[in-house]
């Protein structure tokens, strides 16, 4: 009888069959696997794409009936897929040649080139610096001390106290304040070609003194019409590449036009007390710009009186005004500040007469300085609660009505006659800090630009202020451009013009209505025009930017 050997007991996964995949979907592989299992599929496809692509040369050689090697310069036997891109390349050639392609592609490339030129600098001669000598850093072991800085001396308090000092005087002892004069204009221009400077004065002075404003001449009859009838003059105004030129090397705080008719002339404050002369269309080494240096601080204020055109009036942060005679080329001081406080200075000033001025200044201080008298007799008003006028605007038929405006925000009336207790006539009140305020030359109006981003345009009749339009404008410069400061255009209560921070670079012109009406801008002009003047006697317009360049349209 055969033994039977008991059969094992196994469990299923032993009996499930090996090698054998258990048929599955895609979705049901983890995030890893399903990646890579694509990465592979991928590359199968690639690689039937590459046998495809060589069957396809292969089959392509073999029925050329004339086909040879093509051989290269180094007299290698090109491989056939190369000769089949080389066969590709001249037949796309052929076909953009017949298109025109080509052509077409050499003349915008030229055109581009023509547009990628390095602008020509034009303006003031650049002075050469010497560069400064570079300090080698010594290790504490080259200098035979330990890391500890066990034999290191500390200074004394009197060093310290000098160390203070310095760092709040170094800029006034940089740029101290020069001579009060009276002193020849030549004594302030540092540049090298002088020989060029004098000529351009002795024409200057020529021209001031045999063309200045005749009794006939009046801004009416270039400003004057309908508001229609001067933007459309305005639109016919254009800017040329000889027309942007450098007049200072720094920022540019003040412009105005000189009003004579036989020269354009532009006359700019820098912010290191440069006065700059731009003669536009003078055709010399400097392209007619010339900066000499009669102040150390930056001039906020420049004006021409009607009454004496060859003197230029200068109001500067060093704590001076000043007078240059172009005619006579003598700068002197009409006043200064004599206290040493750090916190004492000018700010701007408005022409009464010939002969008297009033002077905004810090700490809420208002000079009315008569430059026949002495310095002691100046007379002093308080106002604005102590803080700052940043600018004042006399009324321009009735000198005693003056309008000032401040860090308070507030821009007010006053009457000379009638200063008591140091209250305005009347005030209107701003949300922020006050950078402009002109009044119209009829003297109706006032313009007034603040850091709240409005314009407002307030009537006056030297009794009350009354807002009669708010402009929304944006006015936030920043730290490294000078603030916006709106006008009149000259004769007009209904225009004003001022720069703007939009793009394309512009000078905006704006309504008594709240109504943009024209904007000066062209491909030359790339930079904000902070300070902006239009000539009075002239179509001409003068935008400065914070680089020291002037543009000029006419």
């Amino acid at each position: 009888m055969p033994v039977t050997t008991p059969s094992l007991r196994r469990s299923a996964r032993v009996l499930q069959p090996q090698n054998i995949k258990v048929p599955f979907s895609p979705d049901e592989l983890p995030a890893r696997k399903r990646v890579k299992r694509e990465e592979e599929e991928e590359k199968v496809q690639k690689k039937e794409v590459k046998e495809m692509v060589k069957k396809e040369v292969k089959e392509e050689a073999t029925n050329g009936e004339n086909a040879s090697p093509t051989t290269t310069s180094n007299n290698s036997v090109l491989s056939e897929y190369e000769q089949m891109v080389q066969r590709n390349i001249a037949e796309r050639q052929r076909l953009l040649e017949s298109m025109g392609i080509l052509k077409a592609k050499e003349e915008f490339s030229s055109c581009v080139k023509e547009s990628q030129k390095k602008p020509v600098y034009r303006g003031i001669i650049r002075e050469k610096k010497s560069p400064e000598p570079v300090m080698r850093r010594r290790s504490l072991r080259q200098q035979n001390l330990t890391p500890d800085g066990l034999h290191l001396s500390l200074p004394s308090d009197v060093q310290v106290a000098q160390a203070e000092r310095s760092t709040v005087t170094s800029r006034e002892e940089e740029h101290p304040r020069p001579p009060p004069g009276p002193a020849p204009l030549m004594d302030y221009y540092k540049a090298q070609n002088k020989v060029n400077c004098e000529g351009m004065l002795t024409d200057l002075a020529c021209s001031v003194s045999t063309s200045c404003i005749s009794s006939t001449m009046s801004s009416s009859d270039v400003w004057g019409g309908t508001m229609e009838s001067v933007v459309k003059k305005m639109k016919k105004m254009h800017i040329e590449e000889e027309w942007v030129v450098k007049v200072v090397p720094d920022r540019i705080f003040s412009v105005q036009f000189h009003p004579t008719v036989e020269k354009t002339l532009v006359l700019v404050g820098g912010k290191w007390g440069q006065l700059g002369i731009l003669d536009v269309g003078r055709e010399d080494e400097s392209n007619g710009a010339y900066c000499f240096h009669p102040h150390s601080r930056p001039i906020n204020c420049l004006s021409v009186a009607a009454s004496s055109p060859h003197h230029v009036h200068s109001t500067s942060y060093d704590g001076s005004l000043r007078q240059t005679d172009l005619e006579a080329g003598i700068v002197q001081e009409l006043y200064a500040l004599t206290d040493n406080q750090h916190n004492s200075f000018l700010c701007w000033h408005s022409q009464q007469d010939t002969h008297n001025f009033l002077v905004g200044a810090s700490l809420g201080r208002v000079l009315q300085v008569d430059t026949r008298v002495s310095e002691g007799l100046v007379k002093q008003y308080l106002v604005h609660e102590r803080k700052t006028v940043k600018v004042i605007s006399g009324h321009p038929h009735h000198p005693h009505y003056y309008a000032t405006g401040s860090n308070d925000g507030y821009v007010s009336l006053w009457d000379l006659r009638n200063h008591k207790n140091n209250k305005p006539l009347d005030s209107v009140i701003h949300g922020r800090a006050i950078s402009g305020v002109e009044f119209s030359q009829t003297g109706n109006a006032l313009i007034s630009t603040s850091m709240d981003d409005y314009l407002r345009i307030i009537t006056c009749d030297r009794t009350a202020l009354t807002v009669k339009r708010k402009i929304r404008h944006y006015n936030q410069t920043g730290r490294w451009l000078t603030t916006f400061k709106a006008r009149f255009v000259p004769t007009r209560d209904d225009l004003v013009f001022v720069g703007s921070m939009r793009h394309p670079r512009r000078v905006e012109v704006w309504g008594c209505d709240g109504l943009l009406h024209h904007h000066f801008h062209g491909p030359l002009v790339t930079s904000v025009s902070s300070v902006v003047a239009l000539h009075p006697f002239r179509p001409a317009l003068a935008g400065c930017n914070s680089s020291g360049k002037v543009h000029v349209f006419m």
